[in-house]
């Protein structure tokens, strides 16, 4: 999360939720553009806790959904 922070993007934001069950993360990122999103998978620190979270023992596949904007009741980013 430190390297994202020292990207200081305004064309992405990234978010890491601990669900109720105490054990269950979602990470949630928005991006404005592919390019950045590639950026984002690129980052040495990324790559390395994508490493680790795979050869920890985790109970279940980790899941990647993609979901496509539809309404929102602020801008996104500035650039809208």
């Amino acid at each position: 999360m430190q390297d994202f922070k020292k990207l200081n993007s305004v064309a992405f934001r990234y978010h890491v939720y601990l669900k109720e069950d105490g054990k269950t993360f979602v990470h949630f990122s928005r991006y404005q553009h592919e390019d950045i999103q590639q950026q984002l998978l690129e980052t040495p620190s990324f790559k390395s806790f994508q490493q680790q979270r795979d050869e920890s023992g985790l109970e279940r596949t980790p899941v990647i959904e993609v979901l496509q904007p539809v309404a929102s009741s602020h801008l996104l980013f500035d650039e809208e």
